[in-house]
């Protein structure tokens, strides 16, 4: 009798051994991250949030209370923009920015155009949480993002902050997630894999992108999972390392073309390429 029940509490503790090695590995082969883990010790929201903003896109205009389309300037980024119509259309309650290559209008030197949007001077985020429904297509050379961004502070200023909620590039199976600061970018203190992180994700389909802003991190989001932490360094000697919250960003949501960082192989017969956006949510406290 002894032997028996021995024998049946083995199978029983071997099964159980196999079904947890299993949801392990479903786990880690669903959807992770590229690179050193980089989740480190997250703390839950320090309050509860509620909608305090929000875009549902559901109007056939752009809401200038809310958006205004980003002007071209002499930035990579931006040296392609163009408030054409043709780059913003609205369809069945999401608003598509357009890549396009620029066939209807020779007296614009541009040979590719492209969209985008920005709350400057409508609206800015400090501390709380922001999220996006986005689906993208994809082109070698296009370069879309959704990021977070104080305008008025330029790369020598330690008030300086930028969130990259996500970049993507080209025809990348993965989105970048990032953290720019004066620490980072003039000061050079801190590696790209402490302030940087690549996931893993099909940017075809309908994704939630997001970042959770507290006193002294950023959590950063892909359908409501913790992908990346970027943390505070607690000393007083350090300056501009952690700047979010305090200093305010506008959002960002922007079709870009040519990346001169990544590549010089640029595909306009690729094109039209574009960023989907369901809506876009901020909570706050």
């Amino acid at each position: 009798m002894i032997k028996k029940h021995l024998v049946t509490y083995l199978f029983i503790v071997g099964c159980l051994t196999i079904i947890c090695s299993l949801v392990y590995i479903f786990n880690q082969n669903e959807s992770k991250a590229i690179g050193p883990n980089s989740l480190g010790f997250i703390k839950p929201p320090y309050n509860k949030y509620q909608l305090s903003w929000s875009d549902e896109f559901n109007k056939k205009t752009l809401d200038d209370n809310k958006w205004i389309t980003i002007p071209r300037l002499p930035h990579y980024w931006r040296m392609n923009m163009s408030d054409d119509s043709r780059l913003y259309r609205f369809h069945n309650g999401y608003l598509r920015l357009y890549c396009m290559k620029n066939d209807w209008n020779p007296d614009d030197t541009c040979k590719v155009l492209t969209g985008g949007i920005s709350t400057k001077g409508k609206f800015e985020i400090g501390y709380g949480k922001i999220e996006a429904r986005i689906r993208l297509s994809n082109a070698m050379g296009c370069w879309p993002a959704f990021w977070l961004s104080s305008f008025s502070y330029g790369m020598d200023d330690p008030r300086r902050a930028e969130i990259d909620v996500f970049e993507y590039y080209n025809h990348d199976k993965f989105v970048h997630q990032a953290a720019h600061n004066h620490y980072i970018d003039y000061q050079k203190k801190q590696s790209k894999d402490i302030y940087s992180q690549t996931y893993n994700i099909d940017v075809r389909k309908w994704n939630i992108y997001g970042v959770e802003i507290q006193p002294d991190q950023l959590i950063f989001l892909i359908n409501g999972r913790p992908t990346f932490v970027y943390n505070k360094i607690n000393n007083d000697l350090i300056v501009g390392q952690y700047p979010y919250g305090q200093t305010k960003c506008v959002i960002r949501l922007s079709m870009q073309w040519s990346n001169p960082w990544l590549d010089k192989l640029r595909k306009v017969e690729e094109l039209p390429a574009y960023m989907d956006i369901d809506w876009v949510r901020v909570y706050t406290q």
